[in-house]
């Protein structure tokens, strides 16, 4: 799935290499299932809770922000959340949450945070129409578009604050996570696979020789 790899495999091998995107559920995770009845403008976090994961970078987004009607939603379990349950004033702990229960909780996030190169349901935020902001590249993110691709840490910290007071660039965002997304449903995904299959088939094996 990721460019990066499938050009070094180009190059290695000399062969025709595809890329193979990561796809998403846009029915179980849509917009529709945003249930929320205050304004307060939520962060989310969807992972372990390990320091690997850049965990108490939350901590430091929440410290970065002026005071206002904002909170974040953390979901996942992990040996940092006693920390961060100390460290943060803000937060909502979900545990871990699946299907529906994740679906819904994407649903009612207004920017999702992604503080590591590791793997967090990007897809899932943006199928629900959720701007995302990461770190590091390779992740489903058209930056200015969708949400941001961060170069460092207080260039993130920047991101968050703009997309937070700016509410007209985070509905736009808002939109076109959700258009994007939908690019990436397992229909789409498949129907690529098959065209990719299709144009590189050269025969077709007599079946009836190999019984």
């Amino acid at each position: 799935p990721s460019p990066d790899r499938m050009e070094m495999l180009r190059r290695r091998t000399g062969k025709p290499v595809f890329l193979m995107r990561p796809g998403v559920d846009t029915e179980l995770f849509h917009p529709a299932k945003r249930f929320r009845q205050d304004g307060a403008f939520t962060i989310g976090y969807v992972g372990q809770l390990r320091p690997e994961r850049n965990v108490r970078f939350l901590a430091e987004i929440e410290r970065s922000l002026p005071d206002g009607n904002h909170r974040f939603l953390i979901a996942g379990e992990g040996p940092e959340r006693d920390w961060l349950e100390r460290n943060m004033r803000r937060a909502e702990f979900a545990g871990v949450l699946h299907g529906e229960q994740l679906a819904r909780a994407c649903a009612n996030m207004d920017l999702f945070v992604c503080p590591s190169g590791s793997h967090t349901p990007v897809l899932e935020a943006l199928a629900s129409g959720v701007p995302v902001a990461v770190f590091a590249p390779g992740f489903p993110v058209r930056g200015g578009a969708d949400g941001f691709v961060a170069r460092d840490s207080e260039d993130f910290l920047w991101g968050v604050k703009e997309i937070l007071s700016n509410p007209s660039m985070h509905q736009s965002m808002r939109d076109e996570a959700r258009r994007g997304a939908l690019g990436a449903s397992w229909d789409q995904v498949f129907e690529q696979v098959y065209r990719v299959y299709s144009s590189t088939q050269t025969h077709t094996p007599d079946l009836r020789a190999a019984s």
